[in-house]
């Protein structure tokens, strides 16, 4: 399904993965109710746990080639670090039992809202971006996915597998810097452009009151 999208017949045929808003909501949609499934009924005759893997793995090792041909290094750490994690999750038993990889698809909630800030380029669909951003990713990892793990106490905070959380966590707080930075600086501008509007009325009334 992925793999046509990225290498087409001729050059002028592709568009960049990035870009590919479909084949994001394809998948971003489908993992998402995979885990609430997975999450809500918690029986592996239900759904298994490694069919969320599987599913979401053909999707990132797209993304990782395809990010690395083209020199976007965020987007191949993310998704070298979601493969990594996502098989350290089916390979410890407690991330099983914990649907740890139906837990970490709940970040694919902010993915829509991006989306949707990119077309409409309007403060209100990027402000909600980073809203469900926050939400999903900054507070969700420490809160929804290392915290289960540190109360089971069945594996020791530097274990290999959590310090490729700590990293992952990383790349995310790194992404909300960005998020913050682009907020404060619209912030910053629409303010000083209404400050320079007011001194320019400033002046215009003081030059128009000493003409009479």
């Amino acid at each position: 399904v992925y793999l046509p999208k990225v290498t087409p017949s001729s050059k002028e045929e592709r568009v960049p993965w990035a870009d590919q808003n479909h084949i994001h909501n394809l998948h971003n949609y489908a993992a998402l109710v995979f885990s609430w499934i997975a999450l809500y009924y918690d029986d592996d005759m239900v759904l298994r746990e490694r069919t969320n893997l599987f599913f979401s793995a053909s999707y990132f090792i797209v993304e990782l080639f395809d990010s690395a041909i083209h020199s976007n290094w965020e987007m191949t750490a993310h998704a070298a670090f979601v493969l990594i994690l996502g098989f350290a999750n089916y390979s410890q038993e407690i991330c099983r039992e914990l649907r740890m990889n139906a837990r970490a698809a709940q970040m694919e909630l902010s993915t829509p809202f991006l989306f949707w800030s990119r077309r409409t380029r309007q403060p209100i669909p990027f402000l909600s971006f980073a809203l469900v951003f926050t939400l999903c990713r900054v507070v969700w990892i420490p809160c929804g996915i290392l915290r289960p793990i540190f109360i089971s106490q069945r594996l020791p905070w530097h274990h290999w597998s959590l310090c490729c959380v700590y990293g992952f966590y990383g790349l995310t707080l790194f992404w909300y810097y960005k998020i913050l930075r682009i907020i404060v600086r619209k912030v910053v501008t629409k303010e000083s452009m209404e400050e320079r509007d007011r001194y320019g009325n400033a002046v215009e009334k003081q030059d128009a009151t000493k003409k009479d």
